[in-house]
């Protein structure tokens, strides 16, 4: 940490102890469900296909636009409802969609408070870099279930501030610009390689957190180990 200002931390998987496939086909299973679709097409299904049309493109942003921007414009483009119409119940939407879903799929052990406070107690700045393709509300969601909320954050990574995906070098890029850090400033915590690992590219120094890893891990190939 010699010389670090700043420490980004990943959420799924890392600060929130969850399996990232369970998390998303829970989040899906509500989606289906909720009127939410209805606002997008009147047929449920192509409302679906609609939104995870829309999703693919947002996934491949490499800069054209906010993530949040290119969503709902390809989504317009489908169905002529906007983000004029839909952006406010899309954030009602992410306000409730998690509700519950905390008892069923994470645990909270104390430990993400007491690294928050650690770090920022020591005087780092603390990066909440959790991939951009939900709005702030999503992340308030998760956060809350360990008894964390935006208020322990910078900075926050959503579809509205960022206009790659995670898995880009832009994505990282965009987030040292906006708070004006050097990668060489930075530490990035992750559960997954091909996204957080990527972070060492750009001069962060990089800890593997262990647990819920994705991606092909070799033992010593990262500093590692449980959060």
């Amino acid at each position: 940490m010699k010389n670090k200002k700043a420490v980004f931390l990943d959420l799924d998987g890392t600060l929130l102890p969850v399996d990232s496939e369970r998390l998303f086909e829970a989040y899906f299973s509500r989606l289906k469900k909720s009127r939410l679709l209805t606002l997008i097409a009147p047929d449920r299904k192509e409302a679906f296909r609609i939104f995870c049309d829309a999703a693919d493109v947002m996934m491949r942003n490499e800069g054209s636009d906010c993530n949040d921007n290119v969503f709902f414009a390809r989504i317009e483009s489908l169905t002529g409802r906007g983000k004029a119409e839909l952006e406010k119940p899309f954030d009602d939407f992410y306000k409730t969609v998690f509700s519950g879903l905390d008892r069923l799929l994470a645990k909270s052990n104390g430990i993400q408070r007491q690294v928050l406070d650690t770090l920022r107690a020591k005087g780092y700045q603390t990066v909440l870099a959790t991939m951009p393709v939900f709005p702030p509300t999503a992340a308030a969601a998760r956060l809350s279930w360990v008894g964390l909320s935006p208020g322990d954050f910078d900075y926050i990574s959503h579809y509205r501030n960022s206009s790659f995906l995670k898995t880009h070098h832009g994505y990282y890029r965009e987030i040292l610009k906006n708070t004006g850090l050097q990668g060489e400033d930075c530490i990035m915590v992750g559960n997954n390689i091909e996204e957080d690992m990527l972070a060492e590219d750009l001069g962060f120094g990089v800890f593997l957190v262990t647990g819920y890893e994705i991606g092909a891990y070799r033992p010593g190939a990262y500093p590692s180990g449980d959060l």
